[in-house]
């Protein structure tokens, strides 16, 4: 960008940072002025950030009985009731309902 004495200018640069990732960034700026009745000049300034990561989150679910004959058993396990109920002709929810009763094999 060409400037007239007195005269600024911005400079915007946009960039996507993964902040779950430790890493560094630098930036180099470089200036150059050649008045028109004198020496040119340069300049450069850096300018360094890093990210660094302060948590690490893995998460792990398990769904467990907390109560009754089947307490301890994995959800995963657990079987429902072999009779359902339907009411009205266009269901548009489905609920489970785990009783724990035993199951008849027959």
């Amino acid at each position: 960008t060409d400037l007239a004495p007195g005269e600024s200018t911005q400079f915007r640069e946009v960039e996507s940072i993964d902040l779950c990732i430790e890493q560094e960034f630098t930036t180099v700026i470089n200036a150059e002025a050649d008045p028109p009745a004198g020496v040119p000049c340069l300049d450069e300034d850096t300018y360094t950030f890093g990210i660094r990561v302060t948590c690490d989150v893995d998460l792990e679910t398990t769904c467990v009985v907390q109560e009754g004959p089947l307490q301890g058993q994995d959800c995963d396990e657990l079987v429902g009731e072999q009779q359902p109920q339907c009411r009205g002709c266009s269901p548009t929810e489905l609920c489970f309902r785990y009783t724990g009763a035993e199951c008849d094999t027959s």
